[in-house]
């Protein structure tokens, strides 16, 4: 006969119903860790899984998490959710996966939330009031914890931010002392005019202070193909510039390409900075210079927010503020402060 829960409540020695809050991780704070510990061994001996279904009708609820994102096969948004799968399914939670740009911007918010009991909502944009309107109502329905993203600042839901200003000053810094003078910043952003996002804004801020004029590359995207096509465009009008500060790793894997297929060398004509600490930055000709991001304990802090909101809707909204951290690699060093990182790296081996 298949395993039933009074056959892993006799196992472990304990009531159904700590079996029950155990393996569906409710009331958590009256099951000590060793009594956990031995119905989940139980659990494992006897190979019972809860049946989803039966759960469902007995609560309401679906144990289901929506993860919503930009772009979500990104590899930095394709990591976020690979975290995010790991911290839910041990948890007793499935995880789905739906993009917040594109055609779902064009229809109602019902295909985000049907079939869900919660969302983590990643880089959002909330300065259309629609949209804002729309994820406004989204955060009445269930709950919904924000990471990152420009918002409205009155979505009254737990958050969790990146100071990605922190990381951008100092590459923009380090550029700086690298001898760089005229550096562009690769984005949608046409002028310096009205710019949104930490991105830009800290551009705009540190390139005005060093008295120097901001300058935009636009790409018609923010794609690796956008960022090729807008860095080849770019330098056959205008003279390249000495370095440039890309809006994500993504630009500036494209722009890197773009670089190349005119003629020019990345670090020697330009220096080259991305943002997010993709794994890919390590694998190019030159290994790219990039603002990290803290993933894992970024997406570890949502997911505790969401589970407070999911036992205790009423409580009070929470924020936490991560830093982002600027890594200099082959893509930003001048050829002398490169020999001289070479040597410092064959001195420690």
């Amino acid at each position: 006969m298949a395993p039933t829960m009074r056959k892993v409540a006799k196992l472990a020695g304990v009531s159904i119903s700590t079996v029950s809050r155990v393996l569906n991780n409710t009331a958590s704070s009256l099951v000590s860790a060793s009594t956990r510990q031995q119905v989940l061994e139980a659990a494992r001996e006897l190979n019972y899984h809860p049946n989803r279904a039966a759960r469902t009708l007995a609560t309401g609820l679906t144990y289901t998490v929506v993860y919503v994102a930009p772009a979500p096969s990104r590899p930095f948004y394709a990591e976020s959710a690979l975290v995010l799968q790991e911290l839910v399914a041990q948890d007793g939670y499935d995880l789905i996966i739906r993009p917040s740009t594109g055609e779902v911007e064009q229809r109602d918010y019902m295909p985000i939330t049907q079939g869900v009991d919660c969302a983590i909502a990643h880089d959002l944009n909330l300065e259309d009031p629609d949209q804002a309107g729309r994820w406004r109502g989204l955060a009445r329905a269930m709950p919904l914890v924000l990471v990152n993203g420009v918002t409205d600042g009155v979505m009254g839901v737990d958050k969790v931010d990146v100071d990605l200003a922190s990381g951008v000053e100092a590459a923009l810094g380090h550029l700086w002392d690298q001898g760089c003078r005229r550096i562009a910043h690769l984005t949608k952003t046409l002028s310096p005019d009205g710019v949104t996002g930490e991105r830009a804004v800290t551009y705009v801020r540190f390139m005005r202070a060093a008295g120097q004029e901001p300058t935009f590359i636009p790409a018609a995207e923010i794609s690796r193909a956008g960022a090729r096509e807008a860095m080849q465009e770019y330098v056959t009008t205008h003279a390249p510039p000495d370095a440039i500060l890309c809006h994500n790793d993504d630009t500036a894997i494209g722009a890197y390409r773009g670089l190349v297929d005119v003629g020019l060398r990345v670090p020697e004509d330009v220096a080259l900075v991305g943002c997010d600490g993709i794994e890919d930055t390590e694998y190019l000709e030159r290994a790219l210079s990039t603002i990290t991001q803290p993933v894992a304990e970024m997406i570890s802090l949502a997911w505790q927010f969401l589970k407070t909101r999911l036992h205790d809707p009423s409580a009070a909204p929470r924020q936490q503020t991560l830093f982002s951290q600027f890594v200099a690699r082959e893509s930003s060093l001048r050829p002398a402060e490169q020999e001289s990182q070479n040597q410092d790296r064959m001195r420690i081996i």
